[in-house]
């Protein structure tokens, strides 16, 4: 038993110094390396952990509503607003969408559309730059930690080369006897190997922990790709039992049937604007005929209206000749009371004397305006009674 214990803690010390050496040169290779694997881990992993724990947060809320409700309507209700609180929204908000829309009928409780086949679309942890670094986070820090071997046998060869040139010019004893040396060259060539092998040891412990770093990381990679699909199988399986959709062959035939009614609608709808044709040409023609027959009682109207504006002509004559009699009166009656002006002109105090002659000068004018008025009305009234027997015997047609 003490021997047991005793291997153990040997084995124990060489794990420790394997992965922990004293040298303070090694200690800080090793810690850039574990530095830069805690700051990856933090920036990319961490978010797409948390976002997984409140994914399988999800699924359990899912499971305990469909063991809890059993009424489908109230299911994918409670469905829906479990998702409102989830990092998957958006998804679930856009699925069912789908669903609804990919029914066969507004009342149908079955659909073509799947949950799964939108998680091949749009998968549970979004792919993007974040994604595919952290996908080739192993090989990022398997990198660093060669860098930093690289960096250390550098640094160790390049202290050792003044050393090893020093020793070479170091004078050896001419006598066998002789044994005094200094303290480096008592030490010799051997050492000098050890002493190298040693620090090309310590620099290898940063590719050691890169390894292994590589190595975690590479299996949380694939534990958390694991867990996605896993996740996503039960969210698919939860949502398929709240959501019921149709399989291939009842999904085809529900495209098949969906096909011939849009056959069907098609065709019905072609029948209906060829109908909608016909009507519109027939309307068409019907307005031609009746354009016609307008068009015929035009030309007859016109033909009996021309009488009428023959007679219509005659009267404008009747009016212009009454017009110039009237200017010939206005132009007598100018006359007369310019030659009146001239008169009351010539001589006021003869005023007396023509008024005779200006009261029969107005008798005169009276005549003549009496004459002119009722040759004038006697016009009017032939013009007008011809009219009027024009407008009735037009009316009568």
């Amino acid at each position: 038993m003490t021997e047991r214990l005793g291997s153990l803690d040997r084995l124990a010390g060489s794990l420790t110094l394997l992965l922990w050496p004293h040298d303070p040169d090694a200690r800080f290779a090793i810690s850039i390396v574990c530095g830069s694997a805690l700051v990856a881990f933090a920036i990319l992993y961490l978010p797409s952990l948390w976002r997984l724990i409140r994914l399988q947060g999800l699924s359990r809320r899912l499971t305990g509503i469909l063991e809890s409700v059993t009424l489908p309507a109230e299911r994918r209700e409670e469905v829906a607003a479990a998702f409102e609180n989830s990092p998957a929204r958006s998804l679930g908000a856009d699925f069912i969408e789908r669903w609804i829309r990919a029914r066969p009928d507004p009342d149908a409780e079955v659909s073509s559309a799947r949950f799964s086949d939108l998680l091949e679309e749009r998968p549970l942890l979004p792919r993007g730059p974040r994604s595919s670094i952290l996908a080739a986070l192993p090989s990022l820090l398997l990198a660093i930690g060669i860098l930093a071997t690289f960096a250390g046998l550098a640094r160790t060869l390049s202290e050792e080369a003044p050393v090893s040139s020093e020793r070479a010019h170091v004078v050896q004893p001419s006598e066998p006897g002789s044994q005094r040396m200094d303290g480096d060259s008592r030490r010799g060539p051997d050492w000098d190997a050890e002493r190298l092998a040693h620090r090309i040891a310590l620099a290898l412990h940063a590719s050691l922990w890169g390894i292994l770093l590589c190595l975690l990381s590479g299996l949380a990679i694939r534990w958390l790709e694991g867990s996605e699909l896993a996740c996503g199988d039960a969210i698919s399986e939860s949502m398929g039992r709240a959501f019921p959709g149709l399989s291939k062959s009842e999904a085809a035939a529900f495209a098949a049937r969906a096909g011939r009614r849009r056959d069907e609608q098609l065709a019905e709808q072609m029948r209906s604007e060829s109908d909608a044709r016909i009507q519109v040409t027939q309307s068409i023609e019907s307005a031609g005929g009746a354009l016609c027959e307008a068009s015929r009682d035009l030309a007859a109207t016109a033909a009996e209206l021309q009488p009428m504006l023959q007679e219509l002509r005659q009267l404008g004559r009747s009016f212009d000749l009454t017009a110039s009699s009237l200017k010939e009166g206005q132009t007598m009656t100018s006359e007369g009371i310019s030659s009146i002006r001239d008169s009351v002109r010539e001589s006021g105090q003869a005023l007396v004397e023509q008024r005779d002659l200006l009261d029969r000068s107005l008798s005169q004018i009276r005549v003549g305006l009496d004459q002119l008025g009722r040759g004038l009305g006697e016009d009017l009234t032939r013009a007008l009674e011809q009219v009027d027997s024009t407008l009735e015997r037009f009316s009568e047609k």
